[in-house]
Formats: C-alpha cells, structure tokens, sequence
C-alpha cells in the first residue's frame, strides 16, 4: 500500500468507482451532480488531497482536508470497494497523513460528515480518535 498526493484524475477515478454506501451517501447530498463536478469541486477546494493506492498500484481510495473557518478543517474519505484489500495498513497510515495535513494547515479541529445509515464511516471515524 501507498499513500501519496492525490492527482485530479485519482479523485475522478475514486468518483466514479464509488463502493455502494459512499455513492449512496455522495448522491444523497448532491441528487443530479454529475460525477466529474463533484471529483472537481473536492479537488479544488481541498487544501490537502491524499490518494491510497493497494500493492498493485491501483487507487483505491482517496480522501481530502478543506478549511472551514481559521483553524477548523473538514475531512473527507471515499473509496471504492477494494479498498478493504488495505484497511488495516490504511488507518495507520491515514492517520499520520492526516494528522501531518492538520499541522501544515494550523487546524485545531477537525469535521468529518457521514450519513446516518453508513456505519462503517461511524465506525472508522472512531477508531481514527472522532465521535
């Protein structure tokens, strides 16, 4: 696994290779965009982008830091559904990444929004220190 920066194309690729619950919960935000303006829109205003490619080179998923007012940033993560083949390497690495993008950016806090229903975003967010 390897967690780099991320390339516009990453973001369209994951955007389009969306796993069921994180299309479900893209397309319930933004019902009729059409999936190259949101990859854009995430890309542009993000001020940090990270891409996680598996073994084989493949982006599997990819995730973004956006500032919200002085010192609060928001965090997003989408994937596609191999991305279970790097999970657990993936928190720990993610972790640290974004936790480095946090400090560059001078946040004190950070957001992470999930839909009600998606319960492995709940559950992640927890193990990654959120409530």
């Amino acid at each position: 696994m390897m967690v780099r920066p991320a390339k516009r194309e990453d973001v369209r690729y994951v955007f389009e290779n969306l796993r069921e619950q994180d299309r479900y919960e893209v397309e319930s935000v933004n019902p009729g965009v059409p999936t190259e303006v949101m990859a854009d829109v995430s890309f542009d205003t993000s001020a940090v982008r990270i891409a996680i490619e598996d073994n084989g080179g493949n982006v599997v998923a990819v995730c973004g830091l956006a500032m919200l007012w002085v010192g609060v940033c928001s965090i997003w993560f989408l994937s596609t559904d191999n991305v279970s083949r790097v999970m657990v390497s993936l928190t720990r690495e993610l972790k640290k990444s974004l936790m480095s993008g946090l400090k560059k950016m001078g946040c004190h806090r950070a957001e992470a929004k999930s839909i009600a229903t998606h319960g492995v975003a709940h559950r992640w967010r927890q193990i990654l220190g959120g409530t």
